[in-house]
């Protein structure tokens, strides 16, 4: 196996190690909210018990949901994009216009990345937590600007992948 076949096939591994892992993830996340949504309605209208702090919980999967599945949504390209030329471009200007959307969206991901990261150490600092479980929201902010972070990462690499393979 060549050098460059080697490396290709470890990238696919790595992106298929990734994605799966971030499947899993949020996956997780949405079952728990629906659980707990269920579980939460169950109590309150039948029970006349509902969860203490479903809602502060069901804020912080939702968030957390939502993060984890931006680096899938990078990963695959399913961004929301609106292609009013893009059919006219001939193809050289169709791969510059690939290279350079993926090279400003990783740029505003790392902008992104570095915004939240700030804000989730302002939040450990303070001690921020939610008001009725006191559940600390600086590891939600953390973990946002972890997978940003990783979104960036995977825009670069779709740059990369248009640059190398016309």
């Amino acid at each position: 196996m060549s050098s460059e076949n080697l490396e290709a096939a470890t990238a696919v591994s790595t992106s298929d190690w990734l994605g799966k892992a971030l499947g899993l993830i949020a996956s997780a996340m949405l079952l728990s909210m629906m659980a707990l949504t269920f579980f939460d309605v169950i109590g309150r209208y039948l029970l006349n018990a509902p969860i203490p702090g479903a809602f502060e919980i069901t804020e912080i999967l939702m968030a957390s949901l939502i993060f984890a599945g931006l680096p899938l949504v990078t990963r695959s390209g399913e961004h929301v994009s609106v292609s009013l030329f893009i059919n006219r471009l001939p193809p050289r200007a169709l791969r510059i216009q690939n290279v350079v959307t993926a090279l400003v969206m990783a740029s505003v991901l790392v902008v992104m990345t570095w915004r939240v990261w700030v804000k989730a150490t302002e939040m450990a600092e303070y001690g921020d937590e939610t008001a009725y479980l006191f559940i600390p929201l600086a590891p939600v902010g953390y973990f946002s600007a972890l997978l940003i972070g990783i979104s960036a990462v995977l825009a670069v690499a779709q740059a990369v992948r248009v640059i190398r393979h016309p």
